[in-house]
């Protein structure tokens, strides 16, 4: 019986070498073969004659096929560890650890799952500083948690889309003010998806996404961190999207937006978790909203605000990156596991559902602005 082994020299070098060596135990030669020869050919190896098939055995498929089972572990593991920080180990208490006497401010917070978690912070004894463009919504949110929850509110007033002097009024209003949490939930979508080109209110939209789902992230976090910093404990949740984290067709520059809020908090929470400081994003996927009026009722895989914001705070100190509900986590693992084995398939795919998305949200907002 012979024995073949294969080490680091066995294969080519980077620097583009066409040959590589064989080791033919039973011999005791070193032969060379070109890998640039055709592989439907038959090589001469060790005295004897071998067939090497392009299909089977080419080197670049056995990579492409390594490269595709280490993709699906990773995979696995995606959904498994989610599994058992959803279901296995005792719920995060990471926001109970700062005293509820602090106050947290939630932007956007009127609507949706912005307005679902300054009710769940209220319903901890929690003082929440709103903020958001609507005076009338302000309102209306602020009188509700109070009688409610009995806990203090304040309203600021801010339409994020109007640029830099939003934070200078911002800044005055909090500035004597103890700040325990952010919530940047404030964000800005597409009246309905569609090609990048194709866009509706193209400069509008794209300046939208800019000034609300990306400056707004920076500036807010630049104003509250500082305090933050000094008493050596607080938590950021910034709000991005499961689009950030998978391909999303038709939905380009809000994915993209919604990837910097990713990447910035997650670099932000290594720079100051030492700080005595959590910064975590949130990428939930379709939830219940105003942003998603396709979503009729709600579903296992679009739930509603207030249950999808009771999922996402247990995840508070336990991730500093989460779906913040499993079920989404399930749906971004499929995707990322179906790209490894056909990138191809999974592009077509998605394409397909997206438009798909788009005709449907097209036709409501076009019957809806005929009223």
């Amino acid at each position: 019986m012979s024995i073949r082994q294969v080490n680091g020299s066995s294969w080519p070098h980077i620097t583009g070498s066409s040959m590589f060596d064989t080791l033919d135990v039973e011999h005791g030669q070193r032969e060379e073969v070109d890998i640039e020869a055709p592989f439907d050919s038959s090589l001469k190896v060790g005295g004897s004659t071998r067939s090497w098939s392009r299909g089977k055995h080419a080197p670049q498929t056995i990579a492409k096929s390594v490269l595709t089972h280490n993709k699906l572990m990773i995979c696995a593991w995606w959904d498994w560890k989610d599994i058992i920080y959803y279901e296995l180990l005792p719920r995060a208490h990471g926001l109970q650890e700062y005293e509820c006497g602090l106050r947290m401010v939630v932007t956007g917070c009127t609507d949706g799952i912005g307005k679902e978690y300054a009710r769940q912070l209220a319903a901890k004894g929690c003082h929440i500083i709103l903020v958001s463009r609507s005076m009338y919504k302000l309102e209306a949110t602020a009188h509700e948690i109070e009688n409610e929850y009995k806990v203090n509110t304040k309203i600021i007033k801010a339409d994020f889309s109007e640029g830099d002097h939003i934070y200078e009024n911002i800044s005055k209003e909090i500035e004597n003010l103890e700040i325990g949490t952010l919530v940047n939930n404030v964000g800005v979508f597409y009246d309905y998806p569609d090609y990048f080109l194709d866009t509706k209110d193209w400069e509008k939209t794209m300046n939208g996404f800019i000034r609300v789902n990306i400056e707004s992230m920076i500036k807010m976090n630049n104003l509250v961190l500082p305090g933050m910093v000094k008493r050596k404990r607080g938590v950021v949740i910034n709000l991005g999207s499961a689009s950030a984290l998978v391909p999303s067709p038709l939905l380009a520059v809000y994915g993209a937006s919604k990837a910097f809020v990713d990447k910035f908090s997650r670099s932000l929470n290594i720079e100051y978790s030492r700080r005595g400081i959590v910064v975590q994003t949130v990428n939930p996927s379709n939830v219940m909203s105003n942003m998603t009026p396709h979503i009729k009722s709600s579903s296992i895989f679009g739930p509603t605000a207030k249950r999808y914001v009771r999922s996402a705070l247990g995840t508070v100190g336990v991730v500093s990156r989460t779906t913040g509900y499993f079920p989404h986590d399930v749906l971004v693992g499929f995707v990322n596991c179906v790209e490894a084995i056909s990138e191809r398939f999974a592009s077509w795919a998605l394409l397909k559902w997206f438009e798909g998305v788009r005709d449907k949200q097209k036709k409501a907002y076009q019957n809806k602005s005929m009223i």
